[in-house]
């Protein structure tokens, strides 16, 4: 799966260079945006959590049509009596 995350303008090496800590390889795709490859849904939320200087984290579409993802969530903060709800219903 692949990935692009937000950033503010000028930090995207900073990003790069966290995201490389963490193991990923990233490349930049324009100013704000960095493009990570080979990714899980795993990976995805724990890139939304543990990113420092990230802004947003997006799933390509398309990718995760293919990869047959039931549900993109934009705010991960749910009680987990909700969580399981929603893990349950998909």
């Amino acid at each position: 799966m692949e990935l692009i995350i937000s950033t503010h303008t000028g930090l995207e090496d900073t990003l790069i260079h966290e995201l490389k800590m963490h193991g990923f390889e990233a490349e930049k795709v324009k100013s704000a945006k960095v493009r990570v490859k080979g990714v899980s849904e795993e990976d995805c939320a724990f890139l939304n959590y543990s990113l420092r200087t990230a802004n947003r984290v997006f799933y390509l579409i398309e990718e995760a049509k293919k990869d047959n993802i039931k549900a993109i969530f934009t705010q991960p903060e749910f009680s987990p009596k909700i969580a399981n709800i929603m893990a349950k219903e998909l």
